[in-house]
Parts: structure tokens; C-alpha cells; sequence
């Protein structure tokens, strides 16, 4: 668990912050956290909450987390696009696949369309994104690429 790591950065920050301004107290923590973070924001304030206790700089500090959209941009053709939603559409995509094999093309079409400036490399971006977020969680699946084909959803033993 690193995310009571991330609250001892946090507080350790913030307490040098308070000496340099000769604050005693501080009462909020407004803390900006990415959507594909792998900060869990339950664990996050459940740790902060531990903390805060052992620290009387932050006896009544409340932390209050934003989540920040997760926005891929498209270099190619300057489009932004939503990473989660995308990501998602992917992944059902692959879980979906008849012969086991989704092309490149298949893929664009279903989640960009075929009228979009998408091109190969948005796949390849997304499935690279949610190559890391299954390594993340620990899963036993993968994709695997195949030469010419497209990608494969794989079950690891």
C-alpha cells in the first residue's frame, strides 16, 4: 500500500510549508489525484486519517480529493480524447472478440468511428495504457499483440 506513503509526503511537505509561514494548524488539504492513478482514495483517507492523528499540525485537517480526468492527446491529428472511457470500449472490444483476434482497423472503427481522424497509433496507445493498468492490479490477463493480425486478450497460468 504506497498511498500512506503518499500521505507522509504529503504532511511532511505541508509541515515544512507551515514553519517557513509560522502557521499552527491546518484545517484542509485539497489534493489533486489523476483518474488512472493507482492511488485507491479509500486507502488515501483511511491513511490520512491515521496520520493526521499522530501529527498535531493536522489534528482537525480534513483531505479532500479532486479527481482529475485522464485526457489522451492525439499528437497526429490534435483531438483529445477521454483515456478511461476509451479505454473501456477497448477492453470490451478484446473480451468480446469471436475468433479471439481484434485488427487494428476493427478497433478504430468501434471506438473512434469511421468517419474519425484515428489512425493505427491511437490503438496502440490505449492498448498500452490498459496493458499497464491490468500489470496495476495484478491481473492474470494480457494482451498480446499479433504480427499483421491485431491483439489477443491472453489468460496468464
Amino acid at each position: 500500500m504506497h498511498e500512506l506513503g503518499v500521505v507522509f509526503h504529503i504532511m511532511d511537505t505541508l509541515e515544512k510549508v507551515a514553519e517557513e509561514n509560522q502557521a499552527e494548524g491546518i484545517s484542509k488539504v485539497v489534493l489533486e489525484l489523476g483518474e488512472v492513478s493507482t492511488v485507491i482514495e479509500s486507502y488515501l483517507q483511511n491513511c490520512w486519517k491515521w496520520a493526521a492523528g499522530k501529527r498535531q499540525l493536522f489534528a482537525d485537517a480534513s483531505l479532500v480529493v479532486e479527481t482529475l480526468p485522464a485526457v489522451t492527446y492525439c499528437e497526429g491529428c490534435g483531438q483529445t480524447y477521454p483515456t478511461v472511457e476509451h479505454g473501456k470500449i477497448v477492453m470490451r472490444f478484446l473480451l468480446s472478440a469471436k475468433n479471439g483476434i481484434s485488427s487494428k482497423e476493427a478497433i478504430l472503427a468501434k471506438v473512434w468511428g469511421h468517419d474519425s481522424n484515428a489512425v493505427e497509433n491511437h490503438v496502440e496507445v490505449y492498448v498500452g495504457f490498459l496493458r499497464k493498468k491490468l500489470a496495476s492490479i495484478g491481473s492474470n490477463l494480457r494482451i498480446e499483440a499479433v504480427r499483421r493480425l491485431g491483439y489477443r486478450l491472453e489468460a496468464e497460468e
